[in-house]
């Protein structure tokens, strides 16, 4: 695989449209979203419901396999039983409702939240993989400026018809 840019997503309030900007080094990230903030991009965060549903919408789409999930809460048992799962969602040996509901289930019944996903689709003879942060970082394959701002600016909309 190539390169991956790392982008963050705010939203702007002059416009109500969500934007991609450079992501900081870890150093200069409190003052850049300070400064971001004052011209008017509010950091987003991406929910666990806006997670499946992009994951809902690039697998039926785009063919897309996840790579992983992580949650925020690290338990070994939450983690071991979403790994068989995406797995057999990938081979596509169960519907994608049912990896939802038990998503959705950990999710309101154990508060348990989607801290990041993975995945991966193919468009024309490119792989992207995207990697999605829950405080709006995402990190995707860079095939070139255009393919890849392309590429972004799907996932963005996709990300604005949500909220």
């Amino acid at each position: 695989m190539g390169n991956r840019i790392s982008k963050k997503i705010f939203l702007n309030i002059n416009d109500n449209k969500l934007v991609t900007l450079k992501n900081p080094d870890n150093l200069k990230y409190y003052s850049y979203i300070a400064e971001q903030k004052e011209k008017g991009n509010r950091q987003i965060l991406i929910t666990t419901k806006q997670m499946i549903k992009i994951l809902e919408i690039y697998i039926y789409n785009s063919n897309a396999e996840i790579m992983e999930i992580i949650f925020l809460e690290n338990d070994a048992d939450y983690k071991k039983e979403i790994d068989e799962l995406v797995t057999k969602l990938n081979k596509r040996n169960i519907p994608f409702a049912n990896f939802i509901k038990k998503i959705e289930f950990l999710n309101s019944n154990d508060s348990v939240d989607i801290q990041s996903i993975e995945f991966n689709y193919r468009l024309n003879d490119l792989i992207f993989i995207v990697k999605l942060y829950l405080n709006g970082i995402l990190y995707i394959s860079d095939h070139g400026e255009e393919a890849t701002n392309n590429e972004i600016k799907k996932l963005i909309m996709n990300i604005g018809l949500l909220n």
